[in-house]
């Protein structure tokens, strides 16, 4: 899996400002050999959010909300985790950022847009692996791993010996790879936190690809103040991506959530 392309082009400000933002942990313990639905050999939930390869296999997280039928967290978790892994195999993202000034006034908009598989998640679900979980307060988290596919080594450790990320304080060089660092405020549902981190992400990468810029004069009128001038900025990205893969994730003591990601350079359109 190593094609990673993407092409620029650019749409005018007032269709980048009705852009949406998209936004997007039960589970089953399994290993080779054996099998448990009542524990994790993970400490805390840190430890649940690395998805570095397991010998050469790639692993992926998978969350759910919390339901009233707490059993049914486990399939939620599943397709989760199917989700990421049809990104994994092939993704189209779309990458918007928009910035205007108006006298000393300021603001931009900044969104990232993802179209999924959907039958190919559902595949992938079918053959996932779960081999972690934890069940918490608000839901469920689990690790899959996807048994009979492999990845090229990346070749960096995501944590120190400690367990803490060596990433956050400043983003990793890892050759033959795009790196992108996501960050994500803590949302009532963790998958939702987890979503729009990796979207960060995502739009991380995806500026690193190929990007260019188109400026423009704003006016605007005020009633009793005659007319405001300023500038706008707007750049639009769309690539297709294969080998997106999320190396790891962290959340922070205030809740935040930070995604690491990567995608090979090799096949770059």
């Amino acid at each position: 899996m190593r094609r990673c392309s993407a092409s620029v082009f650019f749409a005018p400000p007032r269709a980048a400002r009705l852009l949406l933002f998209a936004t997007l942990a039960t589970a089953l313990f399994r290993l080779p050999g054996c099998a448990t639905v009542d524990g994790s050999t993970s400490e805390n939930l840190n430890d649940l959010l690395v998805s570095t390869p397991v010998e050469g296999v790639p692993v992926f997280v998978g969350v759910s909300p919390r339901r009233r039928d707490r059993d049914a967290e486990l399939q939620a978790a599943r397709e989760h985790a199917a989700l990421q892994a049809s990104r994994f195999f092939h993704l189209r993202g779309e990458a918007v950022f928009y910035t205007q000034r108006v006298g000393r006034r300021s603001g931009y908009v900044k969104s990232v847009s993802i179209d999924d598989d959907a039958m190919l998640a559902e595949r992938l679900a079918a053959e996932l692996e779960l081999f972690d979980f934890r069940r918490e307060e608000n839901g469920s988290i689990g690790r899959f791993s996807l048994p009979g596919y492999r990845i090229d080594p990346i070749g960096f450790n995501s944590r120190d010996r400690l367990g803490k990320p060596v990433w956050l304080s400043r983003i990793p060089e890892i050759p033959g790879y795009y790196v992108g660092v996501g960050s994500a405020p803590r949302t009532r549902l963790i998958s939702d936190s987890i979503e729009n981190a990796d979207r960060e992400a995502l739009f991380a990468i995806l500026a690193q690809l190929s990007v260019d810029l188109f400026s423009g004069r704003l006016e605007r009128s005020v009633a009793g103040r005659g007319v405001s001038t300023g500038s706008a900025t707007v750049a639009r990205a769309e690539g297709e991506l294969v080998g997106f893969y999320v190396l790891d994730r962290w959340m922070d003591a205030d809740g935040t959530f930070f995604t690491l990601a990567v995608c090979p350079k090799k096949s770059t359109r």
